[in-house]
């Protein structure tokens, strides 16, 4: 009790000292007697007796109580007040002017004390402790008989003031509580209802009869001030001091009592840790991120506490979270997962929590069907044995697949973006470009059909001179292409043999092929060269180089060499002998040079000049008992009658000899006498007889003998 005490006192010396002493002026009369209220004082040797009167201030006509049981009130006199350390003004120890403030709180107009007898008893005992060496006490009448009276009346004031002091059982003590839970504490003591909260140390904290209800959010510890103050009166009590007369005390609220409750809400702090469903680790799958996951604290109330993010390293840290239960719910999943709907259930203590949160990467299954393509024909088949390779978007191989026997390969992915490369397939198909596969929705299954297609290409024939290496210049060669393979011709729509003509830059127009060994058959050639009777195995293959036009599209050009067809002039050449125009006889003439000229400019079908017209290419000679030219490609020659230098033109266009006649005739002129003269068959074998005379006569006295080549 001395501790409550002690307590009280430094109390309300700081609430004295914190106000300031404000003077009150005031005066005062005498007011009523009491009716039947008699006293007697003794002091050394000499008393008094009186009727109890009630004393009043004159301002509002309060009661007030003599505080100098031997001194007499100053009527109407402005006597100055205090409402601030009233003990010192009084001039009393602390702990008597305490007792006679609550004296007159506890007594005159407390509850039902409002008789006017209470007045008395209220007087009376003020003045006792006051005047403790005199002997105060009740009579009966005025200067009457003393009597003890109101005894019981003056043990309640007394059992009042007694009981002023009471503190609640939870006095200062310190209150361990969870985060925003609730404690009701009971007061044993049962004077809780005379305090009143003023002020939280921001606890939540409700009085309701004997106990209090709290409730705490913030960390650490915090203090509950009660304060026990008297609701009476608008003031405090006021001490009237007169240096010449009676001091008086007008009654007011006592001092406060103040109580302190400490309540503490400890903390640790909550690790949350993000991790992979299926990896069971903080390392994200794809391009999904772990990172940036949003995760709210909330309170037993699930009341929002606190939201943070997932930082790089995959965690994050609720610092100074108070002890109780709370929730640790996913707001807001990260890039590439699904939200974790989960709501954990924590009770945080005196150990460091760590909850681990998982979720699941968002991720589609992966199905590729391969098919070989022949792109002539639009047929397809299945493909077993594909390889593909899958790269993530950093190009990092992640995965290899191979297509089954159904042509079939399969594999689950999680969110990322990738990229698709084959790495083998069927020997002469293409293979497929790589592709891009984008997940970014959960569950959702992607079927890619792909297609390699069989390699083609096309063909062009050149059919090309086998001299020169160049293009034979017409149109007209045929060829036709065999399957080896498949042991068939190349066919049309139509079902026949599908046949490649050159035009007339000696080439043929393209054939497009599908991959697989082939076979060129010549089946005709242009006029002036021989049908090439070899065959030309090609093949269109990987293995093979191509040429790429300007659409980048392969193809081959094969040569075709043909022959060129040629022929000789063969030469008949006559001699004609006559005499004065007489035929005599025919002879063969074998020991000669015929030379041949070109009747044009010859060029030969691929588009070289091989002769310049008139040019003098080769001489006829005697060969095998022929006169006969060497072989000359087909063109137009001639060759000259020697006897006249007439041109006898010659067509080579076949390879047969062409033939031609030369005649030449020899003419000898003689002097004859008339004679018979035998003549050839031609005249008929007729016998003319001819005038010499007239035949000198009329040719020329000189015989001349001429020849004559045809």
């Amino acid at each position: 009790m001395k501790k409550i005490f002690m307590i009280l006192i430094v109390f309300c010396t700081l609430f004295a000292l914190n106000d300031k002493v404000q003077a009150l002026t005031d005066s005062f009369y005498e007011g009523d007697y009491i009716p039947g209220e008699y006293i007697k004082k003794f002091k050394n040797g000499s008393g008094k007796y009186e009727q109890l009167r009630f004393f009043r201030r004159k301002s509002d006509n309060q009661a007030v109580y003599c505080i100098e049981l031997w001194e007499a009130l100053s009527t109407n006199k402005i006597i100055p007040g205090y409402d601030s350390e009233q003990y010192h003004y009084a001039n009393m120890d602390y702990s008597v002017w305490e007792r006679i403030m609550l004296i007159a709180y506890y007594g005159y107009g407390y509850a039902n004390h409002t008789d006017s007898k209470w007045y008395a008893i209220t007087q009376y005992m003020i003045w006792k402790e006051t005047s403790p060496e005199t002997n105060l006490y009740f009579t009966d009448t005025l200067n009457g008989n003393r009597i003890e009276k109101y005894e019981q009346e003056i043990n309640e004031i007394n059992s009042l003031i007694q009981k002023h002091a009471d503190i609640p059982s939870f006095y200062n003590q310190t209150y361990q509580v969870n985060y925003n839970e609730v404690l009701t504490i009971q007061d044993t003591n049962y004077v809780l209802e005379r305090f009143e909260i003023i002020g939280d140390g921001g606890v939540k904290v409700s009085k309701e009869g004997n106990r209090i209800t709290i409730s705490k959010n913030s960390i650490g510890e915090s203090q509950i001030l009660f304060a026990n103050n008297g609701k009476k009166y608008q003031s405090s009590p006021v001490v009237y001091i007169d240096d010449n007369g009676q001091n008086l005390l007008a009654p007011g609220n006592y001092y406060p009592i103040y109580m302190v409750v400490n309540v503490n809400l400890p903390s640790t702090n909550i690790t949350v840790n993000k991790l992979d469903l299926d990896t069971q680790s903080s390392i994200p799958q794809g391009d999904a991120k772990l990172e940036g996951t949003k995760i709210q604290l909330l309170d037993v109330n699930h009341q929002l506490i606190s939201e943070k993010t997932i930082n790089e390293d995959g965690t994050l840290v609720f610092e100074n979270v108070g002890y109780g239960t709370y929730y640790v719910k996913e707001v807001e999943a990260a890039t590439g997962y699904l939200l974790n709907q989960e709501i954990i259930t924590l009770e945080v203590n005196n150990q460091t929590e760590t909850v681990n949160f998982y979720n699941q990467v968002i991720q589609n299954e992966i199905i590729m069907k391969k098919y070989l393509q022949n792109p002539l024909t639009n047929h397809k088949e299945i493909e077993e044995g594909a390889i593909f390779s899958i790269h993530n978007s950093k190009n990092e191989k992640v995965a290899t697949i191979t297509t089954d026997g159904k042509g079939i390969a399969k594999i689950v992915l999680p969110y990322g973006t990738y990229t698709v490369k084959q790495e083998s397939g069927a020997k002469n198909h293409s293979y497929i470009e790589d592709f891009e596969i984008v997940i970014k929705e959960d569950n959702i299954t992607q079927t890619f059909e792909l297609y390699n297609q069989e390699l083609v290409a096309s063909i062009r024939i050149i059919n090309t001179d086998n001299d020169t290496k160049l293009p034979i210049l017409e149109q007209g060669a045929i060829f036709k292409i065999k399957n080896l393979d498949k042991n068939q011709y190349i066919q049309n729509s139509q079902g026949d043999d599908f046949l490649l003509t050159t035009n007339d830059l000696g080439k043929t127009v393209l054939l497009t092929l599908s991959s697989g060994r082939y076979q060129i058959e010549q089946l005709t050639a242009v006029a002036g060269y021989y049908v090439n009777k070899k065959v030309f195995d090609f093949e269109i293959s990987d293995e093979v180089e191509f040429e790429l036009d300007e659409n980048q599209k392969k193809y081959l050009e094969i040569h075709i060499p043909n022959i060129k067809q040629k022929s000789q002039i063969e030469i008949e050449k006559y001699i004609e002998y006559y005499i004065n125009d007489q035929f005599i006889r025919r002879e063969t003439d074998t020991n000669i040079r015929i030379p041949v000229y070109a009747l044009e400019d010859i060029y030969s079908k691929d588009g070289i000049k091989l002769y310049q017209k008139d040019e003098h290419i080769v001489d006829a000679i005697l060969q095998n008992e022929k006169v006969i030219s060497p072989k000359l490609v087909f063109g137009k020659y001639y060759v000259k009658n020697s006897s006249d230098n007439s041109i006898i033109p010659v067509v080579l266009d076949k390879i047969e000899n062409s033939k031609i006649k030369l005649l030449d005739k020899v003419y000898e002129y003689q002097e004859i006498k008339e004679e018979t003269i035998e003549v050839p068959n031609t005249l008929k074998n007729q016998t003319i007889t001819l005038d010499v005379n007239l035949l000198l006569l009329l040719l020329g006295l000189l015989i001349v003998k001429r020849e004559k080549k045809i």
